[in-house]
């Protein structure tokens, strides 16, 4: 099995890291009137196999087409370079089958060999020096027989004298950073820095102002931990029972009083009306305005509190196991959407936006199949379902900007100007790259300092299709803007995007270290996205180039024979 891998590049040079998540990552360098090269990569993991077969690469017309092409790599440890042959008759199919006004296909045909475990390679196309930007595809397929979409891979190229509208900034990382990443939680803006927790190791980890990490190891495990800007929260059950956990500087830590002696499922949740703390064990809520004093338990008559939200008036709304309950009176609840007996339902997603509430949930009623279903409701007893005749997935994305609310569901993003009452279809990419989606998988929305960010994968094609992760900024919720992915690092361990009074920051750790970036409009900061941080074991930052503008692309794994 030959699978796309995740590339980083520099000005220079460009290294093949591992393969866990299946990452492929197009690379481009550019200066102005030099050669543009763009190239991808592949490393067979599961061997022996036949090698590339085919790659198309689709580009500007007015580029003249590639001026060269090449592929190298390694066999049995011999390295080799080749020069793949036009294939004019693929390109025409591809032209046909994905045309672009103003962009033509440009195919090639790898040379035969056999791929051992282990062998890697990778195939560059080159265009004469540019200063103008592009939406670039390739396809790069182990299959002759199966010209298809099956490695279906796009990136904004931004060429020399070419200002983005955004970027991602690296921020500078020394110390040491967790081993392996599973981020649950952050990075939020903890005093006058950042923090985010890690699963993995049971860790906060703190950037300070300056860049250094450094890691606070709370006294019990912090299961569904939160940050706020002046304390860190976790909370667990010691000897005593259900307790919280609470530090204002990552060093020294308090437990709360009990807060109950029973078990169940746990979490913790925050009121974003009274800026309060929330816990739930069961279906049973307890409230703190500091985590360390907790009230009396209030009931939702629920058995497991998975899902909390809460209206602009106060209105607590809680689900769990597909059941759904809303506060009706201070410490009264009662059920809403109940399901018919003899019906199962799982509830995905319970969000706020504007004046009301969203519930996302599959349902299943007499017998598969299950469907989903979402709903809208203003004061927490009568719902109103939107898109009936549609299957709206199951993961939701909300923006709210006054009575204009942005949400995207499985079959792509709508937009209401009226508070959410009616609701239209809405184009966020360019047309020649969303005629090719097949679905729209929401994965983080998040909105602050002005700026909306939205992370999505989408599938391009039906049953052959590659799934493409996306990334997309926008400061009105109009124009909407592709993104540079967060640059690759190896195996995705723990990858994490969110939103706080710090700004929109990524976290990601790998074996190279730990990186962060920053969502950051141009001209607004003195840095360029030209060199990122990284924090390993040792402390030192490596500097990773020219990557710009890329999207990061998931592949789905296939075998390329």
């Amino acid at each position: 099995m030959l699978r796309r891998c995740a590339i980083l590049t520099s000005a220079t040079t460009l290294a093949l890291l591992g393969c866990k998540s299946d990452i492929p990552q197009l690379n481009h360098n550019n200066a102005a009137g030099s050669t543009l090269s763009i190239s991808r990569s592949f490393i067979n993991t599961d061997g022996p196999v036949e090698g590339v077969a085919y790659a198309c690469i689709n580009a500007p017309t007015a580029w003249g087409g590639p001026t060269g092409a090449f592929v190298k790599g390694t066999l049995s440890s011999v390295s080799f370079t080749s020069t793949p042959g036009e294939n004019s008759g693929r390109s025409t199919y591809m032209q046909d089958t994905l045309p672009r006004d103003g962009y033509s296909w440009y195919c090639h045909d790898e040379p035969e060999r056999d791929y051992q475990l282990g062998d890697q390679g990778e195939i560059t196309w080159q265009f004469a020096g540019q200063n103008d930007s592009a939406l670039i595809f390739t396809i790069v397929s182990g299959s002759k027989e199966n010209p298809g979409l099956t490695r279906f891979a796009a990136q904004q190229v931004n060429a020399a004298g070419t200002n983005a509208p955004f970027y991602w900034e690296p921020l500078n990382l020394s110390g040491a950073g967790p081993e392996i990443g599973d981020i649950t939680a952050g990075p939020n803006a903890f005093n006058d820095g950042l923090a985010f927790y890690n699963d993995d190791d049971g860790h906060f980890y703190l950037r300070a102002a300056d860049g250094t990490l450094t890691s606070a190891e709370p006294e019990l495990l912090s299961s569904a931990p939160l940050i706020r800007n002046d304390r860190l929260v976790g909370l667990g059950f010691t000897e005593n029972g259900l307790q919280a956990q609470v530090s204002t500087d990552g060093q020294a830590w308090q437990l709360s009083e009990v807060i109950d002696t029973g078990d169940g499922g746990l979490n913790l949740h925050e009121n974003p009306v009274t800026g309060d703390y929330v816990a739930s064990l069961g279906g049973n809520l307890y409230t703190s305005a500091d985590a360390l004093a907790w009230s009396n338990s209030t009931d939702t008559g629920l058995s497991f509190v998975q899902h909390y939200a809460v209206l602009p008036d106060g209105t607590q709304i809680a689900a769990g196991d597909g059941q759904v309950s809303s506060e009706v009176a201070e410490g009264n609840w009662s059920p809403v959407l109940a399901m018919p007996e003899g019906s199962t339902a799982n509830v995905f997603q319970l969000q706020t936006a504007g004046n009301a509430v969203y519930l996302l949930r599959e349902e299943t009623v007499d017998g598969p199949p299950p469907t989903t279903h979402l709903y809208r409701s203003e004061d927490g007893q009568a719902w109103t379902e939107l898109l009936p005749e549609r299957q709206p997935g199951y993961n939701l994305a909300l923006f709210a900007e006054g009575e204009r609310i942005l949400m995207l569901v499985k079959d792509g993003p709508y937009v209401s100007n009226d508070g959410g009452i009616n609701w239209a279809p809405l184009s966020v990419l360019p047309e020649a790259f969303e005629d090719q989606i097949f679905e729209w998988y929401p994965v983080l929305a998040g909105q602050q300092d002005g700026l909306y960010f939205l992370s999505l994968s989408v599938r391009i094609g039906d049953s052959f299709g590659s799934s493409v992760e996306l990334f997309l900024a926008s400061e009105d919720l109009e124009t909407f803007h592709l993104l540079a992915g967060k640059p690759n690092i190896e195996g995705d361990f723990g990858q994490r995007a969110s939103a706080s009074s710090a700004g929109i920051v990524t976290v990601g750790v790998d074996s190279q270290g730990t990186h962060m970036h920053k969502l950051v409009k141009a001209g607004e900061s003195g840095s360029t996205p030209s060199a990122t941080g990284s924090s390993g074991g040792g402390g030192g930052a490596s500097t990773v180039g020219l990557w710009l503008f890329a999207l990061i692309l998931l592949g789905r794994r296939r075998p390329l024979r």
